[in-house]
């Protein structure tokens, strides 16, 4: 959400064909639209505009330091996928923490994703 804060949605769906997990394609797709529904009208009420967007600028490696962090690897693991020291990748996210105005590395994560700066990971 545009304040750092989550939104989670849950369902359960009676449905005869089903996936090992319980899902079933229909189900998991109706509820991914309604997610995606959701999440644009909800930015839209708390006026997310596109001046936020504009302000917030990273560069090449703080993009990519970012995308890697929200696959879940840590400093050490993207300083290694890389080429470059842990510290190095520190001061990347340190400064893509700054440029997106957040408090910490996951909220930059969220707003780097809502912002578009950086694509939501399929893990």
């Amino acid at each position: 959400m545009p304040n750092g804060s989550f939104a989670f949605v849950s369902a359960i769906s009676e449905n005869s064909t089903t996936y090992l997990d319980g899902s079933s394609q229909p189900t998991v797709n109706t509820l991914f639209a309604l997610c995606h529904y959701f999440q644009n009208t909800s930015l839209r009420k708390w006026l997310w505009n596109d001046a936020a967007a504009s302000k917030a600028w990273l560069s090449a490696r703080e993009k990519e330091c970012l995308s890697l962090a929200a696959q879940g690897r840590t400093s050490d693991d993207i300083a290694l996928l890389l080429g470059l020291s842990c510290e190095t990748v520190r001061s990347h996210m340190k400064r893509a923490i700054v440029h997106l105005n957040a408090s910490n590395r996951a909220h930059a994560i969220a707003k780097a994703i809502q912002l578009r700066l950086i694509d939501v990971p399929f893990v």
